[in-house]
């Protein structure tokens, strides 16, 4: 599998096993510059960081790779404090106007599964409103000096239609304002639950609203599915997953695929979940998830051949949207004429192609 000794290193890592890698360190049997620039890539260079400082090994690598790594946690660090500002900023603005807003994925993410907000790379915000309140939003969000990257020609009912979010911007920090996770055909995600289910986050004297731990893995599952889809997927997106799971051992996943019936994507989701073990090469790690996989094998495809062409291909393969098609709970053939005559529009709104 693409990437597996990188991975498998970042594994050893996160366990305690720091004399055999201290000794592997100094045999020189790991690839520094192969590592390095999969770390880079993928977006793990300030977690591998981490992890090197938790075992105290970081004095093993060279000077100019530890220099690097500290400059990057230190760019990251600057950018947390930007996107905390914006953040706060954003939901008074919002809240004065009578909305509410779900913080999804990125820094409260890293907190709670990653071990702090310096250990995960985060480029933006991700801001979830209701259906009822996105007009408002960003009325409000645009009489506040924000701007949107959607062309002005284009209707808003027909962006509601074809996209899950519109990005807004003032400066360098891009902020993707969602009124759904994802846009396509079948899809029938719960919103009203997914507001009930909310938790509340808190970073100094920040609060926000953030999704449950199982609308959490919902939305990572969709935008690891869209990525494949793409050609573009992140090993950093499917160690989000892996962090999940090894802290949310005890999760309910017989509910969670009777909720993904429900809201027509569970065919999708198990079979990200299986792209994930099998990228990952962890099924030996969570036997009850693999189980789980195991006993729907007839809604289950993704095998390894498949994990390894899916994610070899170059960006925007055919073959990958295929592939992706196949995986939905709506006729292969309905998924491929909906892209196929949406495609035009949605290359003008920037989203989801």
């Amino acid at each position: 599998m693409k990437f597996a000794r990188e991975i498998q290193l970042l594994k050893t890592l996160a366990g305690t096993d720091d004399h055999r890698l201290g000794r592997q360190f100094l045999a020189r049997k790991i690839d520094l510059p192969s590592l390095a620039s999969f770390l880079y890539e993928e977006q793990l260079d300030i977690y591998f960081l981490a992890l090197m400082e938790d075992q105290r090994l970081l004095k093993l690598l060279p000077r100019t790779m530890r220099e690097q790594l500290l400059w990057l946690r230190g760019d990251q660090q600057k950018r947390n404090r930007s996107l905390l500002e914006t953040l706060s900023r954003l939901q008074s603005i919002l809240a004065q106007a009578g909305v509410q807003t779900l913080q999804l994925k990125g820094l409260p993410l890293a907190q709670r599964y990653w071990g702090g907000v310096e250990r995960r790379f985060c480029w933006d915000l991700d801001l979830l409103v209701r259906t009822r309140d996105r007009s408002r939003a960003i009325d409000t969000l645009e009489n506040a000096g924000y701007t949107t990257t959607s062309p002005s020609l284009i209707p808003r009912k027909l962006v509601y239609r074809l996209s899950h979010a519109v990005e807004i911007s003032k400066g360098d920090l891009p902020v993707d304002l969602h009124w759904s996770f994802r846009q396509r055909p079948g899809f029938a995600i719960d919103y009203d639950a997914v507001w009930a289910r909310r938790e509340r986050w808190h970073d100094g004297e920040l609060d926000c609203d953030i999704p449950s731990a199982q609308d959490s893995l919902l939305i990572m599952l969709l935008g690891i599915a869209q990525d494949a889809e793409r050609g573009h997927c992140r090993y950093r997106k499917l160690w989000d997953i892996y962090l999940w799971l090894q802290l949310e051992r005890d999760f309910d996943w017989e509910s969670f695929c009777r909720r993904c019936g429900d809201e027509g994507v569970e065919v999708l989701c198990l079979n990200m979940l299986a792209l994930t073990l099998l990228a990952l090469d962890c099924e030996e790690e969570f036997p009850g998830l693999r189980s789980l996989l195991d006993s729907r094998k007839n809604m289950v495809s993704c095998s390894a051949a498949d994990v390894s062409r899916v994610l070899g291909r170059s960006r925007q393969h055919l073959a990958n949207r295929l592939w992706f098609a196949r995986l939905q709970q709506v006729p292969a053939w309905r998924y491929v004429g909906w892209w196929t005559l949406t495609a035009p529009m949605r290359y003008l709104l920037g989203r989801s192609l």
